[in-house]
C-alpha cells in the first residue's frame, strides 16, 4: 500500500482548486471566446500568459499554482492536446471546460489507487 506525500496531497488541492475556478470561469459566460480551438492553439505557445490576461486575478489566487505546477500542467495539456480531441474528454466548445477535464483526469491518472 502506497500513501501520497504531504507535498502530491497539497498538489491535489491546488489543481482541484484550479480546476472549479475553470469550471465556475466557464459557467460564468464571460469567457466563451476561449473555445476549445483556443486552447489547443495557445498550448503552442504560453497558456499560462495567455489565461493570466484572461482570467481573473481570482482564479490564481485562489488555486496558488507553483511554478513547478504550472511546468507540469502545460507539458501534460500539451501532451493532451496534440494526443486527443477534445471530445474524447467530453467536451465540444469550451476551452476552459476541455482545461478543467485534462486537470481531472491528471488527477485521477497521477493519483490513481491500484486496485487489490
Amino acid at each position: 500500500m502506497t500513501f501520497e506525500t504531504e507535498e502530491q496531497k497539497r498538489e491535489i488541492q491546488r489543481w482541484s482548486r484550479l480546476a472549479i475556478q475553470l469550471i465556475g470561469a466557464a459557467d460564468s459566460g464571460n469567457f466563451d471566446h476561449i473555445t476549445t480551438a483556443v486552447v489547443v492553439r495557445e498550448l503552442e505557445g504560453d497558456l499560462f500568459a495567455f489565461l493570466k490576461r484572461e482570467l481573473p486575478a481570482s482564479v490564481w489566487a485562489i488555486s496558488k499554482l507553483t511554478d513547478v505546477d504550472r511546468h507540469k500542467l502545460s507539458q501534460q495539456w500539451q501532451m493532451f492536446a496534440r494526443a486527443y480531441e477534445p471530445k474524447q474528454f467530453h467536451v465540444s466548445r469550451n476551452g476552459l471546460a476541455l482545461l478543467a477535464a485534462y486537470v481531472l483526469h491528471l488527477i485521477d491518472i497521477f493519483h490513481a489507487t491500484l486496485p487489490k
